[in-house]
């Protein structure tokens, strides 16, 4: 009997010792922080690039009807705020930024605005910044997952890390294309009910596809660490990922939504205490260190839900 018990699988780790772990993990690496800090200075107080003037002279013409005017202006004006460069941190997947999005309004040194002028430039300079984009992420991320594995089980030396990167780069390009799609097919059968509550208030129409949204971004959640930890391909990356939350529904939900509320409040911490000086270096700095926590409390997740499936769960 004794014997039997001992070889009874553990459960594995609730949300909260998931996120103490993700924490942990992040303290004895911390050099895992230095690449999202090196974004964010590079957001910060580095050139930007501005699509102010392309976006004025493109909807000048919608300027003319008054009814238009409003809602073209705060749209000018928003194209003329955002660092078109910020575009390196991939929504969702990327390296986390503080500075993303926005051009900061007071900084400690003087940064070069560049305005693009031509569409074609612009949208290649967005393709060029994806591909980069993805690279960087695909190279943080797979640092959490190597600061995750035994000494057995990380590649042998440079070369063999940098070719897994570059398979992770190519195979989270998949998931982009495979995640839209599927949003897609979501998003059809839910259009005629967000039409229909949308009638009775329009908000609701918002909330019926964002719950949409939501939804294929939870089962695809593990899709990231199948991808770069376990090295999966990509179709099978994305049904163990299914197949994971799935079997931990309520854990998985309550692990993204701290992790959203999580991330998103300090981030609004860190935004209002935002003065312009080299102080703002403490903000962009506490921001790496959690965005990096919670990303490799994501991590463990999906390794500890993994194990239990594979047979491989810590007996006791």
């Amino acid at each position: 009997m004794k014997k039997a018990a001992e070889q009874q699988p553990q459960a594995p780790p609730g949300v909260i010792a998931t996120l103490t772990a993700g924490f942990e993990l992040t303290t004895a690496h911390i050099w895992l922080v230095v690449l999202p800090i090196f974004v964010d200075l590079f957001y910060w107080l580095g050139p930007r690039l501005s699509i102010g003037r392309l976006a004025e002279r493109n909807l000048a013409v919608l300027l003319e009807e008054p009814e238009l005017q409003g809602a073209v202006t705060q749209l000018i004006d928003l194209a003329s705020r955002v660092n078109v460069l910020t575009g390196l941190s991939i929504p969702l997947i990327g390296i986390p930024a503080l500075m993303s999005g926005a051009m900061p309004e007071k900084t400690p040194l003087s940064a070069p605005v560049y305005e693009l002028e031509g569409m074609a430039l612009w949208l290649a300079i967005m393709v060029a910044l994806t591909i980069v984009g993805l690279l960087l992420a695909a190279l943080y991320l797979s640092l959490i997952g190597l600061a995750m594995k035994s000494d057995e089980e990380r590649p042998a030396g440079v070369v063999a890390f940098g070719v897994a990167v570059f398979l992770s780069t190519v195979r989270l390009f998949g998931l982009g294309i495979i995640f839209l799609v599927i949003l897609c097919m979501v998003w059809l059968p839910l259009l005629p009910i967000a039409f229909l509550v949308g009638i009775l208030a329009g908000s609701l129409f918002v909330v019926v596809m964002l719950a949409g949204f939501v939804l294929v971004v939870t089962y695809m959640s593990l899709s990231v660490p199948g991808i770069v930890f376990n090295g999966r391909p990509l179709l099978r990356a994305v049904l163990e990922s299914v197949r994971l939350v799935h079997g931990n529904a309520l854990q998985t939900t309550n692990l993204l939504l701290v992790v959203v509320l999580l991330g998103s409040g300090t981030n609004l911490l860190w935004q209002l205490a935002d003065n312009g000086s080299w102080l703002t270096l403490v903000s962009i700095a506490g921001h790496a260190f959690i965005s990096t926590a919670l990303a490799s409390a994501i991590f463990v997740f999906y390794r500890d839900r993994w194990k239990v499936i594979h047979g491989d769960a810590v007996k006791v």
